[in-house]
């Protein structure tokens, strides 16, 4: 479950969510490599992931789903990959994991935790 913590002011909040309603999604090839922001940086403590986000001053608290796929995003992964690993680990078919795994990695391409890196694998 993606938590949302914030040290901004109210008035602050507003604005930047007012920013993120105007996002869209991108759509994205299953060759492509997902990796963590460079501005992220994350902490497992137990069965939970605590992230900062330093160019927003943002908080964020993974487990269950989000918290497997952060720990597999710790090296550049393609998405392919990632279905099929969460696809072994969590007992999922593989349509309904690569439906929900777009959208999560779409939310949290939106608050800037993960990137789509410029080149695949078989571009190098």
């Amino acid at each position: 479950m993606l938590h949302f913590r914030s040290p901004v002011s109210r008035s602050e909040k507003s604005l930047r969510f007012n920013r993120l309603a105007f996002w869209k999604p991108r759509p994205f090839s299953d060759a492509q490599l997902i990796c963590r922001h460079a501005a992220v940086i994350s902490k497992q403590i137990e069965d939970e992931w605590l992230l900062l986000q330093f160019e927003t001053g943002q908080f964020y608290a993974f487990e269950d789903v989000l918290f497997a796929m952060w720990a597999r995003l710790e090296v550049p992964t393609r998405f392919s990959e990632l279905v099929e690993n969460l696809c072994k680990a969590f007992d999922v078919d593989d349509q309904t994991c690569a439906r929900d795994v777009r959208e999560l990695l779409n939310e949290l391409i939106r608050h800037r935790l993960v990137v789509i890196a410029a080149q695949t694998r078989d571009s190098e």
